[in-house]
């Protein structure tokens, strides 16, 4: 046994790589468990995921598909820490999808104009509109001043949501020019595209992505084509080429979801046999049951550092 043992120096060596290796993944582990709290009370990661959500045109389907993956993500992470925002100031139509007196007399984040260097927690607190799990934050009304809505207003709400929530889904409007739009292209770790696959959602998805390289260059652009099947659709090769990428993820036509949505009012999470809810499903454990989520890089760096603990431990112990 004493040949496979290291020599004394070296397991001096071995024993002292192994208690610092163990004391670093212990502080890494320590960054899940952050004094940094939610509206909730309750810790999070300390760095939130934030994703947009933005359409070619108006009508490609951002604000349903947008509702469906907020509450499959809300559901799947079973807290409370997720927020999907409407910042399509112009045309938001967020209140609509989740209908009801409730909704419609809810307030928006216009009520926090007068307020803006002053934003904390229990302010946006005041705004939020909750569904189940889910957290809503939907666009002004009509009637309130929108040329308040300025870069500065949007940055500092932008900011308080970060401190506030785990995961932002953030819905866009088209137009780059938009102040909301601008800050939320900014700041996020994800722009989620969506078309349809006829010519004119086409040509505005080319002048889109264009624009999209311009303003932010580094950004995590994916294209999901919505209704990849309908009767008036281009082939997938087609729009691939004229656009020089390829698709992420394609979302079938389901005229059934349509029409029970219209009869029923609400979304409809537990028909996975619906075609469209099951790929929304799939785009949801893309985006959020893997690894590069659930502990990001703070997670890998954990496991690396364990795995190095239980090399040197290993070595220490067999020599091997």
């Amino acid at each position: 046994m004493d040949d496979l043992l290291l020599p004394p120096v070296s397991r001096r060596s071995v024993s002292q790589k192994l208690v610092m290796a163990l004391h670093r993944a212990e502080r890494l582990q320590n960054l899940l468990h952050s004094n940094s709290q939610n509206l909730h009370g309750e810790p999070f990661l300390p760095k939130p995921k934030v994703i947009s959500v933005i359409g070619s045109r108006g009508g490609c389907g951002v604000s349903l598909f947008s509702s469906y993956l907020a509450h499959l993500v809300s559901r799947e992470l079973k807290d409370q820490s997720v927020l999907m925002a409407d910042f399509d100031v112009e045309e938001g139509d967020l209140r609509m999808i989740f209908g009801g007196q409730e909704a419609l007399r809810a307030r928006g984040y216009g009520e926090l104009i007068d307020v803006v260097d002053e934003l904390d927690k229990d302010m946006i607190g005041r705004v939020i509109h909750k569904v189940g799990d889910l957290n809503l934050l939907f666009s002004p009304s009509p009637e309130q001043l929108l040329d308040s809505l300025n870069l500065h207003f949007f940055q500092s709400l932008l900011n308080c949501l970060r401190d506030s929530f785990r995961v932002l889904l953030l819905i866009l409007s088209a137009n780059l020019g938009m102040p909301s739009t601008r800050v939320a292209l900014s700041a996020s770790d994800l722009v989620l595209v969506i078309t349809e696959p006829r010519p004119f959602a086409i040509r505005g998805l080319q002048r889109l992505l264009a624009l999209l390289a311009k303003l932010v260059p580094e950004a995590d652009l994916r294209v999901i084509l919505n209704k990849f099947d309908s009767v008036q659709a281009l082939p997938t090769p087609l729009v691939e080429k004229a656009i020089g990428r390829s698709i992420y993820r394609k979302i079938p036509e389901d005229a059934a979801l349509g029409l029970l949505f219209e009869q029923t009012g609400t979304l409809l999470l537990e028909r996975r046999d619906l075609s469209v809810v099951a790929s929304i499903y799939e785009i949801c454990s893309d985006l959020f049951l893997v690894g590069d989520f659930k502990g990001g890089e703070t997670g890998r760096s954990i496991g690396k550092e364990l795995m190095s603990a239980w090399r040197l431990a290993s070595n220490f112990l067999f020599g091997k």
